[in-house]
């Protein structure tokens, strides 16, 4: 199984807690990461973790701080493999602990947006607030402006832009744009 990924995450889970010049070596090794003797070679890694592998899954210490072993090991999702890091960005909403990558997708909105607002200094519930759209009717159907520029092929802005100048809603959402 020399060239095979799960030889390939063997070796690199090796070369984390061994080769002090692995760039991953200072998170691992450094920090007394190990991976039992057993380990040591790939046949009886690959004897314990050989149930539940599946070329979408990655392996996973599940205790952070644990040692490479059957017991604190798993395959996992690349997704849940990053929501389990420690940089991750903890919040806590309605009494529940998420990553913000997380709370992100639950409520469906733009990891980047609420990020940024919360850097700028705005609380969770601040930062997670969806904006309320001005609505526009075109064509007896109200959406907002973002909804009606998107199917038209305009941005929100361009859209915007034009109602601000006092042009009506259809000539904003079908005159079209000019070419330089």
């Amino acid at each position: 199984m020399v060239e095979t990924r799960p030889y390939y995450i063997w070796g690199n889970m090796k070369k984390r807690c061994d080769n002090k010049n692995s760039p991953d070596y200072p998170n691992y090794g450094g920090r007394g990461i190990e991976y039992c003797k057993k380990w040591s070679r790939f046949e009886f890694f690959w004897e314990d973790m050989k149930d539940g592998y599946s070329d979408d899954l990655t392996l996973d210490r599940i205790y952070v701080n644990g040692n490479y072993n059957k017991e604190n090991c798993r395959w996992i999702t690349l997704k849940e493999q990053e929501n389990n890091r420690t940089n991750n960005k903890m919040v806590n909403y309605k009494g529940k602990e998420y990553t913000l990558s997380q709370l992100c997708e639950l409520l469906r909105l733009n990891y980047n947006t609420v990020n940024n607002r919360l850097f700028r200094g705005l609380s969770l519930e601040e930062a997670i607030v969806i904006p309320k759209q001005e609505q526009i009717t075109f064509n007896g159907i109200t959406k907002s402006v973002s909804e009606h520029a998107k199917e038209r092929g305009f941005t929100y802005h361009q859209v915007k832009k034009r109602l601000m100048r006092g042009w009506n809603v259809e000539r904003a959402l079908t005159e079209p744009l000019r070419q330089w």
